[in-house]
């Protein structure tokens, strides 16, 4: 979904539930988004029309489409002698916020009451709140990077090489990343039964948890490759293929461009024999 900052500017609240006989209740927020949470300043009796006007920060590090991007206000009073009591609840889905901003660098939602719930579902009172998502601008580390595969196995001492190049300025983009990269990998095999087909993963890197995937494209390389075994050399100019997610639905799509070089002799420079190879990585 989204890679970048949420901050949130808690302002006050109004016609909150509790007993705030001779003042004494004492409001304070916590505010929560998945598993990150900030506490507000209480309000010393301010009753039930407290007052914060403070900046809370998130880290934004999810892409996946399937997660909920909610905010929790929670209002509770505190208690000297006994537990907080709990005065209400307000979430607020942030989803289009994130979206918007991962598209455009920055999103806001302008300041607005939200309806406060209490513990018996009804509603008492509202509790503002303004909120800004700026997505990350990464320098040394791109938010999303590809992984290259081909199913093509060197199994002779014959080699032709085969190009894979991404084009677009090298720029952060989020959701539409560049790379314009070339990748090689040899082929020793072109025989006329061989289903020669490059498939390309695109994951999302992540430092703290597995990365995710994002989605694969396949393209069928068979003819590139006799075409260029009878002229000496063949391309597919760059176009753009559907990227398939895990759920076998479209979303997207990855532009890629091949040339496949016959070999006359047998090439050893370091490039690799089928499998995995990475896009740029710093």
């Amino acid at each position: 979904m989204g890679r970048g900052v949420l901050e949130v500017l808690l302002v006050d609240a109004k016609g909150l539930a509790g007993n705030d006989f001779l003042g004494r209740l004492d409001p304070y927020v916590v505010v929560q988004y998945r598993s990150q949470e900030r506490k507000s300043s209480t309000a010393r009796d301010q009753g039930r029309n407290p007052s914060w006007n403070e900046v809370f920060k998130f880290q934004i590090n999810s892409t996946a489409a399937n997660v909920q991007h909610k905010l929790f206000l929670r209002i509770l009073d505190h208690d000297h002698l006994s537990s907080d009591d709990f005065l209400g609840e307000a979430s607020i889905n942030v989803a289009d916020l994130i979206s918007i901003g991962m598209e455009k660098g920055t999103s806001e939602l302008n300041l607005a009451r939200y309806s406060v719930v209490t513990a018996d579902n009804s509603y008492r009172g509202e509790i503002k709140v303004g909120i800004t998502f700026t997505a990350a601008k990464m320098h040394s580390q791109k938010s999303e990077q590809v992984r290259v595969v081909s199913s093509v196995k060197c199994d002779s001492d014959s080699f032709e090489t085969i190009e894979i190049y991404a084009l677009l300025p090298r720029l952060y983009a989020g959701r539409n990343p560049s790379w314009n990269e070339v990748l090689k990998f040899q082929i020793s095999s072109t025989a006329a039964n061989v289903q020669h087909k490059l498939v390309l993963r695109i994951m999302d890197h992540d430092n703290f948890s597995r990365d995710d995937f994002l989605g694969q494209a396949t393209i069928n390389i068979t003819d590139v490759i006799s075409i260029g075994m009878e002229k000496g050399k063949s391309e597919m100019n760059p176009a753009k293929y559907s990227v398939v997610m895990a759920d076998n639905s479209y979303h997207g799509a990855i532009k890629v461009g091949i040339t496949f070089t016959a070999a006359t002799k047998v090439e050893d420079d370091g490039v690799q024999v089928g499998g995995w190879m990475h896009s740029y990585r710093d």
